[in-house]
């Protein structure tokens, strides 16, 4: 959690447009989304908590308790054996991302570019 909240604080400080939140916000967030989920205490390991900070998408986040809600309806401590028992723990965070973007949707979707409308050429020749 230390180096969490540290690496947090260190972005914050490098660009802190790009990263808004502090790192106590964060961490207090991964926190809650791994525990008041369906999950419990049982999830808060290492290898989730890391996973499920990996996923913290601003995109994600800023839709709030939908976020949260999300963890319902993936069981981290279930993938985590699953993954684990197959030689794929380091794929972790791979499959929790992919399970919120069947969720929540894309985590890189931006707003679609809005059209500039082309000058008339009867308006040019004037």
């Amino acid at each position: 959690m230390q180096t969490l909240l540290r690496r947090y604080d260190l972005l914050r400080g490098i660009d802190p447009t790009r990263f808004t939140a502090k790192g106590e916000e964060q961490v207090t967030l991964l926190l809650r989304t791994v525990f008041e989920s369906s999950n419990g205490a049982a999830a808060l390991t290492v290898p989730i908590l890391r996973a499920v900070s990996g996923c913290m998408h601003k995109t994600w986040v800023e839709k709030g308790l939908a976020f949260i809600e999300a963890y319902d309806r993936i069981h981290l401590v279930g993938l985590h054996w699953m993954l684990t028992d197959l030689g794929l723990e380091d794929q972790l965070e791979r499959v929790f991302r992919h399970k919120l973007k069947e969720i929540l949707g894309s985590a890189l979707a931006t707003a679609a570019p809005k059209k500039t409308p082309r000058p008339n050429a009867a308006r040019m020749a004037a």
